[in-house]
């Protein structure tokens, strides 16, 4: 078989549902074929049974990472299971500004596959870190990314927030689309995605909730940085002002308010 032909195969499997660079990425993840091979049109060789379950996979539209078991996040590829939730590129942004300021200890809540808390630790090696996660199944991908990029040593894993500690930073990148807009969300994402990690019922209870915490557990010259859903931005605002925190957004490259930072 070509690679051309193996390209095919998968083109006609995916419906559309995938760009011409996903399924050149998917051969190269999978199948261990170079895009440069690719390109070229080489004769390739495939394992039947490998073939078969990725066209299955296809098929269904399965997200990228989840055929793969890895995405790429803030330059790094991290573990990620099924039913946990993908890291986004959009999200690099959070890391970005958390980064900006000096910590020694972050707590993040709800960690997910820990591609944040991971970077986050990985760009500070004096810093040790806290996942917060509700799921089994993201705290164990946590832990393997956290292996992985030999940073295990520096984070703790938790199901709920901890009653005591201080934190320099806290980071979240919370459930804050609303259950009314799920008609609005990606056909994948719906059928293939954990929901908790998505939806609330009022986005504002997750931001909320935090500040809460915050109160008690930010250090005096701490920081929140939120990735933000855009409607609530204003909310958020008066909110974080009532709890005496300054705020200041950033904008992602659409122009929309995608990452508060808060400061005592």
């Amino acid at each position: 078989m070509r690679a051309s032909e193996l390209l095919a195969l998968l083109e006609g499997a995916s419906g559309g549902r995938y760009t011409h660079t996903t399924l050149v990425n998917l051969v190269q993840k999978s199948f261990g074929i170079s895009k440069a091979a690719v390109y070229a049109d080489v004769e390739v060789s495939v394992s039947e049974n490998a073939l078969s379950r990725i066209l299955h996979l296809v098929r269904w539209g399965t997200p990228f990472a989840y055929i793969t078991g890895e995405e790429t996040f803030y330059g790094r590829d991290f573990y990620v299971l099924p039913g946990v939730f993908i890291p986004r590129n959009e999200t690099e942004i959070l890391v970005e500004e958390a980064c900006k300021g000096h910590f020694r200890s972050v707590l993040e809540f709800g960690c997910g596959s820990g591609a944040v808390l991971v970077s986050l630790l990985l760009d500070n090696d004096e810093a040790t870190g806290v996942g917060v996660e509700v799921s089994y199944a993201a705290r164990i991908c946590t832990m393997a990314n956290a292996v992985k990029h030999g940073v295990s040593d520096r984070l703790t894993l938790l199901e709920d927030l901890p009653s005591n500690g201080s934190f320099d930073l806290i980071v979240s990148n919370p459930p804050y689309v609303g259950v009314k807009e799920l008609m609005h969300v990606d056909r994948s994402v719906l059928l293939f995605e954990p929901l908790q990690a998505l939806f609330a019922v009022d986005p504002m209870d997750p931001y909320l909730r935090l500040m809460d915490y915050a109160t008690d557990h930010l250090a005096a010259d701490g920081r929140i940085v939120f990735e933000l859903n855009p409607g609530v931005a204003q909310r958020l605002r008066v909110a974080a002002n009532d709890q005496g925190f300054r705020l200041e957004t950033v904008k992602d490259l659409q122009g929309n308010d995608r990452v508060a930072v808060l400061h005592r």
